[in-house]
């Protein structure tokens, strides 16, 4: 996402390409620039890669985040992602565990 030519946020989508899992994606490394946060442009984003999906014949999208990023959870709630599975210590940091949440969407 660019503003006045400058990039101030971007977010990563990848298709399975196994012939069984054509119709699920992922989404992955949503990042906003601190100084656009909480403006909603996060969710443009997202939203417009969703639009996208939908002409692709993806019929889910799965997401995932560290459970203590409660920010995150709210965010994806809000977009009617829901909450499919946990990673119990997926994520190490400073010996310090964190869960993984999986979450999905259900493109109609």
């Amino acid at each position: 996402m660019f503003i006045n030519n400058k990039i101030i946020g971007f977010c990563q989508v990848s298709k399975s390409y196994l012939a069984k899992q054509k119709h699920i994606a992922f989404l992955y490394n949503l990042y906003l620039n601190p100084d656009y946060r909480s403006k909603g442009y996060a969710k443009k984003l997202v939203n417009f890669i969703l639009e996208k999906i939908k002409t692709q014949n993806i019929e889910r999208i799965f997401i995932s985040y560290l459970a203590k990023n409660k920010f995150a959870r709210g965010f994806y709630d809000h977009l009617d992602f829901k909450q499919c599975g946990v990673k119990e210590k997926a994520a190490k940091n400073n010996n310090e565990y964190d869960d993984e949440v999986e979450m999905v969407l259900e493109i109609k």
